[in-house]
This record gives structure tokens, sequence and C-alpha cells, in this order.
């Protein structure tokens, strides 16, 4: 399990523009009771003192407490550690997610599910729900490298509400991604 999430954190860094040294403290934490600045080296997978494979600092044994992090989150339909390491990188997953823990729900259910911190913008309508992930706000995309500058606009109304992707251009301007070839 160690592998497959330090495979996928390499996955990810490979993504993110921003060229630094793995001690560097780059990354601006404020949740999960993390508050601070941490580097690459504070969230990567090692060999513990007591044998154990684990982050050091930042989400250490987050593995070992995935159960209980799904539970405190209201997951309905729990995932195996295994999938989600696996699958972080990808943006299909993320939309499945979405699915079938929120939209899905026939308890509490959502009408929208707004994800971010994926690098991977999308917007997806399925019915009168929506699914729109924010992407990227300054990092390169390889997935979609013209999708750089994304952010998610929630509009509520009493009598409708409006959930867009849009990105800022070069020029300054928005495009309104959400009615784009992002939609499915």
């Amino acid at each position: 399990m160690p592998y497959v999430y330090a495979k996928t954190l390499e996955s990810l860094f490979k993504r993110i523009t921003e060229k630094s040294n793995f001690t560097d403290k780059v990354f601006k934490v404020a949740t999960c009771g993390f508050k601070g600045s941490y580097s690459l080296q504070d969230m990567y997978p090692v060999e513990q003192q007591d044998g154990t494979i684990s982050a050091p600092v930042l989400f250490r044994n987050f593995q070992r407490t995935w159960d209980e992090r799904q539970k405190i989150n209201d997951v309905w339909v729990k995932i195996p550690f295994q999938k989600a390491g696996a699958s972080a990188g990808s943006a299909q997953y993320y939309s499945e997610c979405a699915t079938e823990q929120y939209l899905k729900r026939t308890t509490k259910p959502f009408d929208v599910v707004v994800f971010g911190h994926t690098h991977i913008p999308d917007y997806q309508r399925q019915g009168t729900k929506v699914y729109v992930n924010s992407g990227t706000w300054v990092d390169h995309n390889s997935d979609f490298p013209d999708a750089t500058r994304t952010f998610v606009v929630v509009e509520t109304n009493r009598n409708k509400d409006k959930t867009s992707l849009y990105m800022y251009k070069e020029d300054g301007s928005l495009s309104d991604l959400s009615k784009n070839i992002l939609s499915k």
C-alpha cells in the first residue's frame, strides 16, 4: 500500500509546475489538524522507526486511519484506501466518487458537488444535479494543458441554482468551461 501511495504522489507532483527541493516548505496547509508549511519530504512515505511505512509528518498513518476519516466525512459508500490511493490521479475516479458518495445518496442527497485540489478541471451535469471540479488555479495541468487558472462559481437562488466552471485567459477575459468540451 505505501508503494501505491508513493507512486500516486510521484505522478501528481509531476503535474505541479512549481520547482522546489524535496525539503522546501512550499505547501501551506490548514486542515485535518495541520497548520503550517510543509515539504514533499513531510508527506512522502518512508519506513518509520517502528518498521511501518508512512509519511513522517503530514498525514502520518493516513492509510491506517482511512476508515475513521471516511466516517468523519460522512462517506456514504466506503472506498478502500488502496483504490483511492491508486486512482487519485484520475478525473474519472473523482467523478465516480462524487456520483456515488453524494449525488446518488438516498438519504441527505446533494444537488451540487464541488471538488478541488485535484488539478483536473471537470464539469458534469447529471439531470438536475451537478459535479464540478475546480481543477487548478496556478499549476500546469498535463491532462488539460489549456485549462489553468480555473475556478468554480455556485450561485443559489430561490427559483434556480447555477453552477459554472470558469477559466481566466491570458488576456484577462473569462471562458465558461462548463459549456465546453469538459461537459458530459
